[in-house]
């Protein structure tokens, strides 16, 4: 059935999902859904659609031997405890990317996404927001995953890899998928950057918000939602947050010791994400 996905990239959000979706795309024989994130297996409004429904997001990929969605809402296993069952049910020989970052870069990331819709403190977002704490527990994900799917069907992926060496990590994937490893895949652009956004009229984020028109969308070119985006939208910064002495503590207790047991279970070195003794507020490498 060429209307169902053979592989899903779950996540987690801001570790470079978007440009990994997009890359692959560029693929002869993979196919990606119209939507990015249909997060049909999580959203319960979405699920009720019926498979119909997510069938309908690769009917453009007839003749492809590997299909694809990303939803980084697939890595937030106790958010949405209902999404690796019906996965594991649903679609039983899928195969699953999952790509990670070191979690201080990543909450980074995620508070800049949160502030494009509210304006919330850091120190607030730290405390209360559920869906970061839950994708930053990447054992946990990961375990999941392996034990509903196999280990064989989990391909972990780093952040840092991808921006490095982008050639060398979808190399990695197109070998996991089944698909000629010696395409060209052209990767001077990353996409899904927190610092920048589209700020769009009010008119236009009540109709954005519509279940209506995120059926309408399907249909739609990406060219043309690309150009009118310009006409009825601005852009504009946020800055990346910066970290209390107090904050920090707070943050390294709950996620350093957990983030280092993910890296040895996955077979890399604890050492690769570095936690320093001070607040840390840019990339690491």
């Amino acid at each position: 059935d060429s209307t169902h996905p053979t592989f899903l990239i779950i996540g987690a959000g801001k570790c470079g999902t978007t440009s990994l979706w997009r890359y692959l795309s560029q693929h002869p024989q993979i196919g990606m859904s119209k939507v990015k994130e249909p997060s049909f297996f999580s959203d319960d409004a979405n699920y009720v659609k019926g498979w119909s429904w997510y069938k309908r997001l690769y009917k453009h990929c007839n003749g492809k031997s590997a299909r694809g969605e990303a939803s980084n809402s697939y890595s937030a296993v106790e958010s949405y405890p209902k999404t690796v069952a019906r996965i594991a049910r649903d679609l039983p020989e899928v195969c699953v990317i999952y790509i990670v970052r070191h979690p201080v870069a990543r909450t980074e990331s995620d508070y800049m996404e949160r502030r494009k819709t509210e304006d919330i403190s850091f120190s607030e977002f730290l405390r209360t927001d559920q869906l970061y704490y839950d994708k930053n527990h990447y054992l946990r994900t990961w375990k999941c995953y392996t034990t509903f799917l196999g280990p064989e069907r989990v391909l972990v992926l780093f952040y840092d890899d991808l921006r490095r060496n982008p050639v060398a990590v979808l190399q990695r994937c197109a070998v996991f998928l089944g698909v000629d490893p010696d395409f060209h895949f052209e990767t001077s652009v990353r996409y899904g950057q927190s610092a920048e956004y589209r700020v769009f009229f009010p008119v236009i984020d009540r109709i954005r918000a519509s279940r209506l028109y995120a059926d309408i969308s399907l249909h739609i070119p990406d060219g043309i939602k690309r150009r009118t985006r310009s006409l009825v939208s601005r852009t504009q910064k946020i800055e990346r947050p910066i970290w209390t002495p107090e904050d920090y503590a707070w943050f390294r207790d709950r996620f350093e010791v957990r983030s280092q047991a993910f890296l040895e279970a996955v077979g890399r070195h604890p050492s690769d994400w570095i936690w320093g003794d001070v607040p840390i507020s840019v990339e690491l490498r």
